[in-house]
């Protein structure tokens, strides 16, 4: 008498697929992403040539894309987009405009209309160490900031403009271009001159770009021969070399 072949219970059917929580990214291989940046979240990351990333940055994507154009200088622990755990009191904080109010990833839905909350940082910008940017943020071009500036969300920082050191901009803020911010919560404001000043601070950018590339390198490389790092395709995909240039 031949087996009865029993029946083989149906396979479920997975309707919703699980999203990717990698961060897509578009990063020139002109620039310098340093290996012990921490970068996460869904949405575009975009780094143009010449851009030189210090170690220990944190990159966050969750509220909306950061887009970083060419010849910019981010110094070390700079923070870029909401990160609960370092700013656990931008949550907190009240704004009488909804647009302008400190958001938390957790509270905003994964869509479109959260491409509005992008980050966007001008050509040949200078950050110094600790600079924290919250989303949405905008960059002009040329724009100093110097240690310690807080940008709360919403804030629009004009083209050639400074923000001294230690200033907490409050949401909504827009500086116009060429100005300088200084004082007790930034109150203080004066115009810049258009002048070879400006000129001669962006060609010594251009050289300390040029060579703080350079060291970085050497060191990230440094650390990956002494850590192992992985497969010798993964460390030519995080240190880019002059010969892959052009």
């Amino acid at each position: 008498m031949a087996a009865v072949e029993q029946p083989q219970p149906a396979r479920p059917v997975r309707t919703n697929p699980v999203p990717s929580t990698s961060t897509p990214v578009n990063i020139s291989s002109q620039c310098h992403l340093d290996p012990t940046c921490y970068v996460k979240g869904t949405r575009l990351l975009a780094i143009e040539a010449d851009v030189v990333v210090h170690p220990r940055c944190r990159l966050s994507t969750d509220l909306g894309p950061i887009i970083i154009q060419h010849s910019c200088i981010l110094n070390e622990r700079c923070i870029l987009g909401f990160d609960k755990e370092l700013n656990p009191a931008t949550k907190a904080m009240s704004s009488s405009s909804a647009a302008t109010t400190a958001l938390d990833p957790d509270d905003v839905s994964h869509d479109d209309s959260a491409s509005n909350l992008e980050i966007r940082i001008g050509p040949q910008a200078y950050f110094q160490s600790t600079v924290k940017l919250q989303p949405p943020c905008t960059i002009g071009d040329s724009v100093l900031l110097e240690a310690g500036v807080t940008l709360l969300p919403g804030c629009s920082i004009g083209a050639h403009s400074k923000i001294c050191a230690g200033i907490t901009l409050p949401p909504g803020t827009v500086i116009p271009e060429w100005t300088v911010v200084y004082g007790t919560h930034g109150k203080m404001r004066r115009k810049r001159q258009e002048n070879l000043v400006e000129e001669s601070r962006l060609d010594g950018m251009a050289r300390e770009r040029h060579g703080v590339e350079t060291l970085l390198k050497l060191n990230a490389t440094k650390t990956l021969s002494t850590t192992g790092g992985g497969s010798k395709e993964k460390r030519a995909s995080i240190i880019r070399s002059d010969s892959q240039k052009g």
